[in-house]
């Protein structure tokens, strides 16, 4: 996790709240972990993130 605070550009950590192979608090320690970073978890969704709502805020998040 040390390598995280080494990654200088914005970043979008997104996921579902029920992935199988990646659990919510691991989304979470990971977006603490990168200097700035995006967290996004999306309720009821499993491995990968995807959808509408996803793509919105991937939008946005580009957009800014």
């Amino acid at each position: 996790m040390e390598q995280l605070a080494g990654i200088r550009t914005t970043t979008l950590v997104t996921g579902g709240d029920r992935d199988p192979f990646y659990p919510e608090e691991l989304f979470r320690q990971t977006a603490e972990g990168i200097p700035g970073a995006k967290l996004i978890l999306y309720e009821g969704m499993g491995h990968p993130a995807s959808g509408t709502k996803f793509r919105k805020d991937l939008a946005e998040f580009l957009a800014d």
